[in-house]
């Protein structure tokens, strides 16, 4: 029987668990805007492109995005394909998505790179919301913006799409729904099926690896994946963490849970953080499985697409990505030896922005060469 004591001490600590700040790792929300323009995130104007920030509607909220216009890799008097692009699970455009524009632009393709609804400069509330369906949404209306309203500036006729790890998926997921309107795809590292990769990185990472940095997906669902041992896993990471990490984990969520029940402001944790912090990320493995788990869609595009796979990949393994090309018609594979986070930069993101500019131009009918920028045109100056 409860007494009343212990009935008012549970309530005292059920309030405590929801207002109280008992983890320096959790951000009370709602989250501080600085919408302020930063140099990053300014207007720009060189040699080879212009670059400027443009809104587009979804579902009553604003997505903001780059347009970047080229200079340079058209004959006169024709305009450019405009290829849509966005990032990963829990990234946003100025995470290194600027050099994709950059070449694009040096290939003669416009581009439309834009943030999520909820990060970035992005309207929408709660901040950082991982969501495979409202992400979808947002290619959606990228896609129409381009076609309803940037026809005098590009060719609406040649609609690429390109995403990189989850936006991969959604951009695969795009042209399937979208068919004969689109052009071509590149998916980049892309994020095909999500029991196999996880799967995989039981094996060959160690359950306890991964639990550090998604340690509040310790949940019956969370378990669905078919792990060899799950006992045995989960023993393994009692041991090497601790119950007291596990547990300051679980409260965590527990602790948005609660505030969200009584409407409180969401709470915010780390995505991704140093060790004995509290990591956090907003997906579900239901959603994970609705969208791309052996999903159906690869085998809907009708538009040919270029998958691009990191031998050294975790997180979207190499299998994964050649079993989605197997079902994808139309689709080619080429593959660089580094992870999953070294295709952005270096030689890899050099090797890869060639081949999407060839893939491209040649999907849009264009002739492989990149014609220079006149030279008796006058070169433009830095937008201050």
């Amino acid at each position: 029987m409860i007494t009343s004591r212990v009935l008012t001490y549970l309530v005292v600590a059920v309030a405590g668990l929801v207002v109280l700040p008992w983890d320096t790792d959790v951000i009370p929300g709602p989250l501080p805007r600085d919408t302020s323009q930063t140099e990053a995130d300014a207007p720009q104007n060189t040699a080879t492109y212009t670059r400027e920030v443009i809104y587009f509607p979804c579902s009553g909220e604003r997505c903001q995005a780059w347009l970047y216009m080229p200079k340079q890799g058209l004959a006169p008097g024709r305009k450019p394909p405009i290829v849509i692009a966005a990032h990963g699970l829990g990234a946003q455009k100025d995470f290194g998505l600027a050099a994709y524009g950059e070449r694009f632009a040096a290939g003669g393709l416009a581009s439309l790179i834009f943030d999520y609804r909820t990060f970035g400069g992005s309207d929408g509330e709660p901040r950082h919301w991982v969501s495979p369906k409202r992400h979808l949404q947002d290619w959606q209306s990228a896609v129409d913006y381009a076609v309803s309203q940037l026809g005098e500036q590009v060719d609406t006729s040649k609609v690429l799409l390109w995403g990189t790890s989850f936006g991969g998926g959604h951009a695969l997921t795009t042209a399937a729904a979208l068919r004969e309107n689109i052009t071509a795809v590149v998916a980049q590292v892309p994020f095909t099926d999500g029991k196999a990769a996880c799967a995989k990185n039981v094996k060959e990472r160690n359950y306890a690896r991964i639990t550090h940095t998604f340690s509040p997906l310790l949940t019956p669902d969370f378990f669905l994946v078919p792990f060899t041992d799950g006992k045995a896993a989960f023993a393994k990471n009692v041991k090497e963490r601790g119950y007291a990490r596990i547990a300051r984990a679980v409260i965590a969520a527990l602790h948005d849970m609660l505030r969200s029940a009584i409407n409180m402001p969401t709470a915010y944790y780390p995505l991704i953080g140093e060790p004995g912090m509290t990591n956090f990320m907003g997906l579900t493995q239901d959603e994970q499985e609705a969208y791309y788990a052996k999903h159906p869609a690869k085998k809907q595009i009708t538009a040919p697409v270029l998958f691009a796979a990191a031998t050294k990949d975790q997180l979207c393994p190499l299998d994964g990505v050649k079993a989605a090309v197997a079902v994808t018609p139309n689709a080619q594979l080429v593959t660089v030896d580094t992870n999953h986070f070294q295709v952005y930069s270096g030689e890899a993101l050099e090797y890869l922005s060639e081949k999407y500019v060839e893939f491209f131009r040649r999907a849009a009918g264009l002739p492989a060469e990149v014609a220079a920028i006149s030279s008796d045109e006058e070169q433009p100056q830095d937008v201050e």
